[in-house]
């Protein structure tokens, strides 16, 4: 943001000064970043007192991409003029563009002070925010950038996408909509509200919204996954495998369209279509060979099973995962499973004293934490997803949070666990003998091991790999490889799907001798 107090000339330094000013801000109107810098740095030269200069520079600099230099000149425009709610501004700017949250809020909120309906302040803080995992304050912050100014259009989309992430899909389309009436042009309007919609089941208002999308940006896969999402909700899947080989024709397919590829493949299998699934698979190994079209193969039948999931596959998915969770859908996913769990663990560890060494080898976004910190001296969590870990560390309850593939750190924790706990990773394991072995290297002597997966019915094999790309256990084949890396099974609890459309789930606890 730029102020616009003008300077008068005083003496021959101030003319030539302002000279300079004006030639400098012309240069940065041209686009000559460094002509401008250079012109406004002699100009601050001859006025070193003047506010106007030390902000004109730091625009400049800013510009150029000198954030710390930006930063820098912010600072001295606010201690030479102290009550200027833009140049509190800038600066909180260039500190948000730093990283440095904590210190761009407190220069936002003293602009505020001095400017209480200064909307892009309240904006860059619901930003703030909004990153760090707080939605509530994020979603007031938005609502006082509206207050401040009705027609924000970015703020009202935010502010929309802030309602999606606390589950409140109803409110937030309304806001989603209103932005993509306002801003019929922008094509991020169009995706955020398909998207929306999409999620909301309302898959023939995001066909359009989607359509609109494909107009403005017709070279880019996005439209054509989305669309692709709405007819297979629709129960369109002919039209769905069409619209997704648009998506993955696309000279950077993404992996979005990917996933809806798979998911739109086993949807056509499970239908009994599977000639239509494989001409799917078809088209898409034309495109390019990639770790979810191989899972997505061997899911299918048409590949060899493999012993587990590929770590790349894994880490695509659930990035892809992390990016659609709500809070609700956290809060949910720990709900069907944390008094099942709690419950055992009392039973087998006793009370929650704080003083056990705690692995949780698939933390995900850290939704079982609050269960899991009280037993512990010291909890890790481990993730392949770097979103993931990111949402786990806002809740402030991991010791330490590991990038990596389980079997990587399992390998590393020889003898230093009192507690492993997984919850997902079995379901991306087909051979469960090396977690098994791991786990039980990594487990102190009367350590257990709690572990989660989709079941198999007793009649199925030992071990299915579905068409969803998830594998599922029998009972006795999980119990049969934890013996043989001798550990003790002492207890075998059914859990309930953990969805509507899932499976039933297996927890089984294990202590090494």
């Amino acid at each position: 943001m730029t102020d616009t107090t003008d300077s008068t000339p005083a003496t021959p330094e101030d003319a030539a000064a302002l000279t300079l000013q004006a030639e400098g801000l012309a240069a940065l109107e041209s686009g000559d970043n460094t002509q401008a810098v250079s012109l406004l740095t002699q100009a601050v030269g001859l006025r070193p007192d003047d506010a106007v200069l030390r902000a004109d520079l730091g625009m400049a600099l800013e510009h150029q991409q000198d954030n710390e230099g930006a930063k820098g000149a912010y600072a001295m425009a606010v201690a030479l003029d102290p009550d200027n709610p833009i140049y509190r501004f800038n600066l909180g700017a260039a500190c948000q563009r730093l990283g440095q949250g904590h210190e761009a809020a407190t220069h936002y909120l003293d602009a505020l002070e001095r400017e209480p309906m200064l909307a892009e302040a309240y904006f860059n803080l619901a930003t703030l925010f909004q990153d760090a995992g707080h939605l509530d304050i994020a979603e007031q912050h938005y609502r006082n950038a509206l207050e401040a100014r009705p027609a924000y259009v970015e703020a009202a989309a935010n502010l929309g996408l802030v309602l999606r992430r606390l589950g409140r899909l109803g409110e937030a389309l309304d806001y989603l909509r209103a932005t993509a009436q306002a801003q019929p042009d922008v094509a991020q309007t169009f995706s955020n509200l398909g998207l929306v919609l999409n999620e909301a089941g309302q898959y023939q208002e995001a066909l359009a919204a989607f359509d609109r999308l494909a107009a403005l940006r017709p070279f880019e896969a996005a439209p054509h996954v989305g669309r692709a999402h709405a007819l297979r909700g629709l129960g369109h899947l002919t039209e769905a495998a069409n619209a997704i080989r648009q998506a993955l024709s696309r000279p950077e397919p993404t992996i979005s369209a990917e996933l809806e590829a798979a998911q739109i493949a086993a949807a056509l299998q499970a239908g009994g279509n599977g000639a239509a699934a494989q001409a799917l698979v078809g088209a898409w190994r034309a495109c390019g060979v990639t770790p979810i079209l191989r899972h997505t193969e061997a899911a299918l039948g048409v590949a060899p099973t493999p012993p587990r999931a590929d770590p790349a596959y894994l880490q695509q998915m659930y990035d892809a995962q992390v990016a659609m969770l709500t809070e609700q859908t956290v809060a949910s996913a720990a709900a069907t499973l944390s008094p099942t769990l709690a419950s055992t663990l009392a039973r087998h560890l006793g009370p929650a004293a704080g003083t056990l060494q705690v692995l949780e080898i698939d933390c995900g976004a850290g939704a079982l934490a609050p269960l899991l910190k009280p037993y512990a001296s010291h909890l890790v969590g481990v993730h392949p997803s770097d979103p993931a870990l990111r949402m786990a560390a806002r809740s402030g309850l991991y010791d330490q949070l590991v990038h990596g593939d389980h079997a990587q750190v399992l390998e590393q924790s020889a003898d230093s666990a009192n507690l492993i706990v997984s919850t997902d990773i079995a379901n991306h394991l087909g051979d469960l003998a090396p977690l098994a072995a791991a786990a039980a290297d990594a487990l102190l002597p009367g350590g257990i091991v709690a572990l989660v997966m989709d079941a198999a019915e007793p009649w199925a094999p030992a071990v299915t790999l579905k068409e969803n790309g998830r594998y599922l256990h029998r009972r006795d084949a999980v119990e049969t490889a934890l013996r043989q890396a001798s550990l003790a099974v002492v207890e075998a609890v059914p859990l309930p799907p953990a969805t509507a459309a899932g499976v039933e789930r297996l927890l089984v606890v294990a202590r090494k001798g």
